[in-house]
This record gives structure tokens, sequence and C-alpha cells, in this order.
């Protein structure tokens, strides 16, 4: 019985340090990445995985302090896999006639704005938006094209510049008449 609740001890500690040493360590990202003002606001962004939306942290410094909080916590390597700066890609998504209420969309938003969640957590969350996601391979497609152009230092498109016929079909109803449609027709 003793060695049980020295055990049940142990494990105690170690949870209580544990838990410590990340507080420690979202304030210190908090602090690091956001003006004084919104600190309990961004320590909750990061303690929570919601998006860093904090209206002390100006609209034109927000996506700054999305990039360090990502690159604080996981490194650069990961803000580069899937970060804020992706945040265009969410496009494929959009519109989308079988996306009634826009789900993908507003869940692929959601997820670049969430500087606290791994690349890994938000690229399942925005693949498991819906059951049936084609879209899906349109929005990786643009993060790895934004990563190429980004990597040689070339200008980065917007999504709806170079969207795909294919991409642009997956959200089409049935009916409707695309380019590239009118093109086979003639």
């Amino acid at each position: 019985m003793q060695r049980v609740r020295s055990s049940q001890m142990i494990v105690l500690v170690l949870t209580l340090a544990t838990a410590a040493a990340l507080e420690e360590k979202i304030s210190t990202v908090a602090k690091k990445c956001c003006p004084a003002a919104a600190f309990q606001c961004c320590y909750d962004a990061i303690d929570f995985h919601t998006r860093l939306s904090c209206s002390e942290i100006p609209e034109e410094k927000r996506v700054e302090a999305m990039r360090c909080v990502q690159t604080e916590l996981y490194g650069e390597k990961d803000m580069k896999w899937t970060g804020i700066d992706h945040l265009d890609c969410c496009e494929a998504f959009k519109n989308d006639y079988t996306d009634t209420y826009g789900m993908c969309y507003a869940t692929c938003k959601y997820a670049m704005m969430a500087p606290s969640m791994k690349s890994r957590a938000k690229l399942h969350l925005i693949e498991h938006c819906r059951m049936t996601n084609p879209l899906n391979t349109c929005f990786n497609q643009c993060r790895i094209d934004h990563n190429e152009k980004a990597a040689k230092g070339l200008p980065i498109p917007a999504y709806k510049d170079v969207e795909t016929d294919r991409c642009a079909r997956y959200k089409m109803k049935d009916d409707e008449l695309y380019p590239i449609n009118q093109i086979m027709k003639a």
C-alpha cells in the first residue's frame, strides 16, 4: 500500500511541475509576442488554442504576433509548414456550393489564426472539416505553391487568381457554367 501511494505522489509532483513549466512558457511567449495591454488575451489564446483576435493588438500587428507565437512555441519550420501566411489558401473553401454553411472555410480561417495549434493539428482539423473534402487537395496545393514561391523570393499571387479549373469545379452547382465548360462545348 505504501508503494502505491509513493507512486501516486511522484506522478502528482511531476504533473504539477510540468504544468508550472508550461504556464511559464505560455507566459514568456505572451510577453514576447504581444503588447502588455494584450497579455491576458494573448495568454488565453495560446492556452486554449484559439484564434489570436485580441482587440488590444492593432490589426496591422496581429499577423506579426501570430507568427511570433507559433515560431516561439514550435519553431520556424512549423510556422512555414502551416501558419498565418497561408490564410489566403483558405479561399480554396470559399463559395463552395456543396458546403452551404461555409464550415470548411470558417474552420480553415480559425485554424490559421490559432497560432498555438501545431501545424499537424491545423491540417487535421481542416482535412476533417467534413467527411468528404475534395477541396483539401486544393488547399494543400496552395500551401505548397506558396512555400515554393516564398523560398525563391517570388511574389505570391492571391488564391483566387490561380485557382485551378478542377478546384473551381468542385464548388460548382451541376448546372453552372464555368469558362472551361464553355470552351469544351464550342
